[in-house]
């Protein structure tokens, strides 16, 4: 049932509703947010939409220092590269280089976003779950490190 104002609401349901918001605020789990008067009450009980600090929502986070398996993808090892995403349960296709042949060709990789094109110079990583994905020089000399 939908409910076009707070007055509507079944005073016992009010009451459970206003009881789970006391508890989420004591908790710090939501923050107060103030009705157009200035005051809290049962007829305010949202979520305050706004941050703190009354800019964005995002947080600063720090990646976990894991360690991953690579290998950059140069003119001469697709079919190298193929077999390794290949024999440890991934998916790879070689498509051929500018002669046709495999040297300088790209490699076809199905990830969990679908199919990504690794050219060569990029990385290829096996993540945490065992999945394979390209990644562009730049941002894997940025991210990681030899272990």
């Amino acid at each position: 049932m939908l409910f076009r104002s707070w007055e509507q609401v079944p005073l016992k349901n009010r009451r459970l509703m206003q009881d789970v918001v006391d508890q989420l605020l004591a908790e710090k789990v939501i923050a107060a947010a103030a009705s157009p008067g200035g005051e809290e009450g049962p007829d305010t009980p949202g979520v305050q939409p706004v941050p703190p600090n009354g800019k964005d929502t995002s947080m600063k986070y720090r990646k976990k220092p894991v360690v991953i398996d690579a290998s950059q993808l140069a003119e001469e090892n697709g079919g190298l590269i193929v077999g390794w995403i290949n024999a440890e349960g991934g998916e790879a296709n070689l498509r051929g280089g500018p002669g046709g042949g495999s040297r300088g060709g790209s490699v076809l990789i199905e990830t969990l976003e679908g199919v990504m094109v690794a050219t060569p110079g990029d990385w290829i990583i096996r993540g945490v779950a065992g999945e394979f994905y390209p990644c562009k020089p730049d941002i894997f000399n940025a991210t990681y490190e030899p272990a």
